[in-house]
């Protein structure tokens, strides 16, 4: 679906709410009533429009024009074409409203003798006063204005963004990007898992305490966008602009929600496929395939919006990585089945690893040519895409024979001394069974006498 059409549809729609034509019918024939539906919903959630009011002003009109041309009136049975059907349509629409708005008010004046107003830690409840909760829109503090006001951009970026070319934009971010990947290769091959007593938390799991750091760091970024004076900085590092575009916001909007649903669910996913993707490959190779995934899914959600010149939507939120693990850890266990473990045996169905990548990224595919744009479905499928990727080079390394990633021995006294482990333990328990005249000559001698 052609973006510049969804737009054309959109417009048409406003123009309709606005002129109080929807219960007329719907201009446009080609298009689904289900769609449509769905788009006046989307229209409704975020221009606020009042379509009685314009379906009444738009009568009215009608009346004032009709006016002019108004048939003759007869006496009744004098007139050979009988009494006006448009007179008698009108006055029957009269009445109905007026008998709706007379419903109204008296329906607005039983609420406001019901509603149970507590003024202060004196006033009491009486329970023949039935309390009705009355939410009423706070204005918002004239701090929190000012604040808004400085988190916009400034001047001299409203004069040089909207200036930039389809590269200028890409550029920066591209080498961030580049520089992230770098770090994730190295982070895969150099990075070698502590002992456990010099953890941060010993007695936690690896796979538990990575995951919980990195939605620590999720939360953190939450709470900050409920904070005013952090508006400015998040503005411009923690959410992705193409229109106006900072490159470290690349990594930063894949730690950033402002809705706790959003947060939710993002979290949810990173706990169980983080857990177990980091179980299976371990911390480095965890970290690695988390933070390359993200890059390349914000990166390459932002070159799809910016060659279509869609310069004035934001994307944020941690899914392209955890659309990431999901790749990698499928990718990884290709031509493998699984199922659901909750349900029993007999009641499920199996499913292939490769089966299950081509389902999500159908359903991510069908998604964005119904719904469009309403959500970053251009990330899922960067994220799922480059996860896969990564999930086979781990199943090739695996299979060449590469070492799996495991804590290493603790070789930490209690007080904190580094302990030794002897290069030749035969020579030294030689040396220990010395005096009692015996010897070992480090040879295999099961079965035999010694």
């Amino acid at each position: 679906m052609e973006i510049d059409t969804v737009r054309e549809w959109l417009a048409v729609l406003q123009f309709q709410r606005e002129t109080g034509t929807l219960d007329r019918g719907l201009a446009m024939p080609t298009v689904t009533e289900d769609l449509v539906r769905r788009l006046v919903e989307w229209l409704r959630k975020t221009y606020a429009v009042d379509e009685d009011a314009a379906i009444i002003r738009r009568i009215e009109r009608e009346e004032e024009a009709s006016a002019d041309y108004a048939p003759q009136k007869y006496p009744p049975g004098t007139s050979v074409y009988g009494d006006s059907a448009w007179e008698a349509m009108m006055e029957e629409r009269n009445k109905r409203r007026a008998l709706e708005k007379q419903q109204k008010e008296e329906a607005e004046e039983a609420a406001k003798q019901t509603v149970n107003t507590v003024e202060g830690p004196m006033d009491v409840e009486r329970a023949d006063r039935p309390q009705i909760l009355v939410r009423k829109k706070r204005e918002e503090s004239e701090w929190v204005k000012k604040y808004r006001e400085r988190a916009m951009l400034s001047d001299k970026d409203q004069k040089e963004f909207p200036l930039l070319g389809r590269w200028q934009r890409l550029v920066p971010s591209m080498l961030l990007t580049g520089l992230v990947l770098g770090f994730c290769l190295a982070l895969a091959t150099y990075y070698i898992p502590p002992p456990r007593l010099a953890r941060l938390f010993p007695d936690t799991p690896p796979a538990a305490s990575t995951v919980m750091m990195l939605i620590s760091a999720n939360v953190a970024v939450w709470v900050l966008w409920h904070i005013p004076p952090c508006w400015r900085f998040l503005n411009r590092y923690f959410i992705l602009v193409p229109g106006a575009p900072y490159a470290l916001s690349i990594l930063g909007a894949g730690f950033s929600h402002q809705q706790f649903r959003h947060l939710l669910v993002n979290m949810v996913g990173l706990w169980f496929l983080g857990t177990w993707l980091h179980d299976d490959v371990g911390r480095g190779n965890f970290l690695a395939t988390y933070f390359g995934t993200q890059v390349i899914a914000a990166m390459g959600s932002m070159s799809v919006f910016v060659a279509q010149g869609i310069l004035n939507t934001t994307m944020l939120g941690a899914s392209g990585a955890i659309y990431g693990l999901l790749g990698a850890q499928f990718a990884k266990h290709w031509g493998e089945t699984f199922r659901i473990s909750f349900l029993p045996e007999e009641m499920n169905i199996r499913f292939g690893s490769g089966t299950i990548l081509l389902l999500v990224a159908a359903f991510e595919i069908f998604q964005l040519t119904r719904y469009g744009l309403l959500v970053d479905r251009f990330s899922h499928l960067f994220g799922l895409g480059a996860g896969a990727i990564i999930g086979l080079l781990l199943r090739m390394k695996e299979k060449e024979g590469a070492p799996v990633e495991e804590e290493q021995v603790p070789k930490l006294r209690e007080d904190g001394s580094k302990m030794e482990f002897p290069s030749d333990p035969v020579a030294l328990l030689n040396k220990a069974l010395g005096k009692g005249g015996g010897e070992i000559d480090g040879n295999d001698h099961r079965g035999g006498q010694s």
